[in-house]
């Protein structure tokens, strides 16, 4: 399939403001997910490289860039911002 160019009307500047957005998002939460199974000894995680300290501060940048880069998306863009800075900063 081919990739996605416009999202209801949405510029190619704006779609690639929301894939910005949304791959800073994926990673800081996967860093996020990886704190919480930090006892677990994953493989394949920055917490063992960055400490505990380091990937949390890795993940709160992230979040910060992400939401930076969010384009006005009007009242939808509310919802979005909780969702991601929950999704981030989740305790369990």
């Amino acid at each position: 399939l081919a990739p996605v160019d416009r999202l209801d009307g949405a510029d190619t500047e704006r779609v690639a403001a929301l894939r910005s957005f949304g791959s800073r998002i994926g990673v800081a939460f996967q860093i996020a997910d990886d704190l919480l199974d930090a006892d677990d000894d994953e493989g394949c995680s920055l917490v063992p490289v960055l400490g505990p300290g380091g990937a949390r501060r890795r993940a709160e940048d992230l979040l910060e860039d992400a939401l930076a880069s969010l384009p006005d998306v009007g009242e939808s863009g509310r919802a979005l911002r909780l969702l991601a800075t929950y999704a981030v900063r989740r305790t369990e």
